[in-house]
C-alpha cells in the first residue's frame, strides 16, 4: 500500500484501535508551484500536508492537529487542478468526518491522539462503534488517494508513496 493510502484509510482507522501508525519518513522532493483556480501555492500545501502525516506517524500528533491538518487539506481542494480536484475534496470531507468523530467521542484535543482516542473510547462503548462504523466508510478512498499521489508526483514532484521505495536501512 502507499503511504498516503495507508495512513488515511489504514492508520486512521487503526489509532482508534491500536498505538499509532508505522514510522516511514524521507525527504519527498518538493517544487512547482502550481496553483488552482482558488489561488495559493498548491505544491508548497501539499509538502506542508505530507510533513503533517509524517508527524501523524510521531505519537505526538492531537485531534487539535487534526483539526489544522483538515483546514489546510481544504485549502489544498481549493488550490488543486481540476483533474484531483474531486479527489481532494473527498479526502476533506473524510478527514474533517474524523476529526468530527473524535471531538463526538470526547478526545481531549491537547494530548496525543492514539492514547486520547483510546481513552475516549474505552469510556463509552457503544460512542466507539458508532465511531467505527462511520469511519469505515474512509476505505472507499484507496482509489481517491491513489490519484492524489500519482499527480502529485508528477505535477510537483513529491512522493507520497516514499514507503515504497526508501530504503529504512540505508545509509544515514
Amino acid at each position: 500500500m502507499k503511504r498516503l493510502t495507508t495512513i488515511v484509510c489504514g492508520g486512521l482507522l487503526a489509532t482508534a484501535v491500536l498505538t499509532g501508525c508505522g514510522d516511514d519518513s524521507g525527504d519527498g522532493g518538493g517544487g512547482g508551484d502550481t496553483d488552482g483556480a482558488s489561488g495559493g501555492d498548491y505544491c508548497g500545501q501539499v509538502e506542508e500536508m505530507k510533513g503533517r502525516f509524517d508527524d501523524f506517524a510521531s505519537g505526538d500528533y492531537t485531534l487539535t492537529d487534526m483539526s489544522d491538518t483538515v483546514d489546510l487539506i481544504g485549502d489544498i481542494k481549493d488550490a488543486a487542478p481540476e483533474d484531483v480536484s474531486s479527489q481532494w475534496s473527498s479526502l476533506h470531507s473524510a478527514m474533517g468526518d474524523f476529526a468530527a468523530g473524535m471531538e463526538d467521542l470526547g478526545v481531549a484535543p491537547d494530548e496525543p491522539m492514539d492514547t486520547a482516542l483510546k481513552e475516549a473510547m474505552q469510556k463509552d462503548k457503544a460512542k466507539a462503534q458508532e465511531f467505527m462504523k462511520t469511519m469505515s466508510g474512509m476505505q472507499n478512498l484507496e482509489s481517491d488517494t491513489k490519484a492524489i499521489e500519482k499527480q502529485v508526483k508528477e505535477e510537483c514532484d513529491i512522493d507520497l508513496s516514499e514507503d515504497e521505495a526508501a530504503p529504512e536501512d540505508g545509509g544515514n
